[in-house]
């Protein structure tokens, strides 16, 4: 059960923009560039197609009490489910935190559903970033509630965001250069925290290509003393591959995480593989009849070989942030050879 609240935890942390951080790496918002400044509305978005996948860096630092108390950098990717024509769809959400979520996004671009291993939430309509039909003067004012189903229990939440699309500006990414709407924006978890800071949309998706904002949090010490939090985030996009988008940049961060390998054969068995953002891979494998440890490399196309203790090589491609399959081969045991599923956990 704790464990299954300190998901929650998490989940309304990166509701609300946190695990980012601050830093000169990353995005470069330039002057304003043309278009859109009449206020008339993008004409330039496209449709997602299955499987399209975008890989953000996300770096935080967090400050409590005016002093700073830690750094960190995280990965996760959004990989597109089941679009329709009116712009909703479904994502993958997958990262490091071992645990794969399905969000779902109506037609305005606004999230109504997350479900995850163990619970489930669900919100009411609202707005919380731009709609596909981005244009400067754009404005939302919007409150909205989410409930979570944990186990017997059910929690609630309440929302208010508000937001103001100010500009249309060229970012500079780790994942290329991309015309994108300002949006100044503020959420407050009521009772909980308040977001602000500015996130900027790619104008042909919506996708977030940058974010630099903060989220304050209050509460009491041991001792009876007020503790204020603040926690910097910025978010970049780092990687895209979308079927109809002009930009394509891989990353092997892509597929950071933790991964099941399930393979066939004449011992088959089982690996739990882990893959860092540098591109090198570790973990341990177990079949019928032996245990091994296996490591290796993967690249920016998702192209890995795995060498394991034992002489066994598992090798292919992860051609999905979400799962893959592919072959394997021993050395050691007369070349034998098999299938391999994975799937991101």
């Amino acid at each position: 059960m704790k464990l299954i609240y300190a998901a929650l935890a998490s989940a309304i942390l990166t509701a609300c923009g946190g695990g980012g951080g601050t830093g000169d790496t990353g995005g470069v918002p330039t002057s304003p560039v043309g278009g859109g400044g009449d206020g008339s509305a993008s004409s330039e978005i496209i449709a997602f197609t299955n499987g399209d996948y975008y890989t953000f860096k996300s770096e935080g630092t967090t400050v409590r009490n005016g002093v700073e108390t830690g750094k960190s950098i995280s990965y996760y990717t959004y990989t597109i489910k089941d679009p329709l024509p009116d712009g909703s769809h479904q994502r993958y959400e997958t990262s490091s935190s071992g645990e794969m979520i399905l969000d779902s996004y109506n037609q305005n671009n606004f999230r109504i559903s997350e479900i995850y291993k163990n619970f489930s939430c669900t919100f009411t309509d609202g707005l919380d970033n731009p709609t596909f039909q981005m244009k400067i003067g754009q404005k939302w004012d919007s409150n909205y509630s989410r409930k979570c189903s944990v186990e017997s229990n059910t929690l609630p939440a309440n929302f208010h965001s508000t937001g103001t699309i100010t500009s249309k500006d060229s970012i500079k990414t780790e994942a290329g250069d991309f015309i994108s709407y300002r949006a100044d924006r503020v959420k407050e978890h009521i009772g909980t925290s308040t977001l602000k800071g500015s996130c900027w949309y790619d104008e042909k998706t919506s996708i977030i290509t940058l974010c630099d904002q903060s989220s304050f949090y209050s509460s009491t010490g041991t001792t009876g003393t007020t503790i204020t939090t603040e926690i910097r985030s910025k978010i970049t996009l780092i990687g895209i591959n979308a079927k109809n988008h002009p930009i394509k940049k891989l990353s092997a961060a892509t597929y950071y995480g933790n991964w099941q390998f399930k393979f066939t054969g004449e011992d088959p068995g089982q690996c739990s593989i882990a893959i860092i953002p540098e591109g090198t891979l570790s973990g341990q494998c177990t079949t019928k009849t032996e245990s091994f440890s296996v490591s290796g490399k993967i690249n920016q196309e998702g192209a890995f070989e795995a060498n394991g203790t034992n002489g066994i090589k598992i090798q292919g491609t992860l051609n999905s942030p979400v799962e893959s399959s592919g072959t394997w081969f021993s050395t050691t045991y007369n070349n034998i050879s098999g299938t391999w599923t994975a799937t991101h956990r």
